[in-house]
């Protein structure tokens, strides 16, 4: 007997709405890596954990455990860009055109969160950035932006893979975050 109360291992959804079936594996070209605010883990409406589940290249690295410092120097390769919009007097660099990156760096919290692990992480402050203008029609969502550009961790690696010629990722990143959206907000669930 199925029991609906019980949240699923993977994507953290009760039994009712898992979506553990839905995921996709697609080989997306530019890897990513996402450095995920330790407070959004277990969150349901987190949608790192639905990237790391469809994109084959694809890794979180959870920031700020009690007692654990993150380690820049193998979370952060050679090569690699910022997805960020951030305050754009902080001197981010931007990618040469025709370019691309190793590797897709993304932080993955609130706004407030986010900004702080910005300038946590040095770092940062010297990688290529992309950065996303605010989209046309914004899909539904779960949580409201803060900011007019905002958008949920997975519907901007989405828009960023797509800038970066990869529209078979963008896609299947998109029908998954519309699914767990549908999901979640049927169950009334957050």
């Amino acid at each position: 007997e199925r029991n609906e109360n019980r949240g699923c291992a993977v994507c953290l959804l009760l039994s009712r709405d898992c979506l553990s079936g839905d995921f996709e594996s697609v080989d997306n070209q530019v890897e990513v890596r996402i450095v995920r605010h330790v407070r959004e883990r277990f969150k349901r409406s987190n949608s790192a954990r639905l990237v790391a589940h469809t994109l084959r290249h694809c890794r979180i690295f959870d920031y700020g455990a009690m007692g654990t410092p993150f380690d820049a120097e193998s979370s952060i390769p050679d090569g690699a860009w910022l997805l960020f919009s951030g305050d754009p007097e902080s001197g981010a660099t931007r990618p040469p055109p025709n370019a691309r990156p190793s590797s897709l760096i993304v932080l993955d919290g609130t706004w407030p969160q986010a900004r702080r692990m910005y300038k946590r992480l040095s770092v940062l402050a010297s990688l290529p950035r992309v950065s996303l203008s605010p989209p046309a029609n914004a899909p539904m969502r779960l949580r409201t932006p803060t900011t007019p550009e905002g958008m949920a961790t997975s519907e901007a690696i989405a828009r960023a893979l797509e800038l970066l010629g990869d529209a078979d990722a963008a896609a299947a990143l998109d029908r998954i975050f519309a699914l767990m959206v549908q999901r979640l907000s049927r169950s009334g669930h957050r």
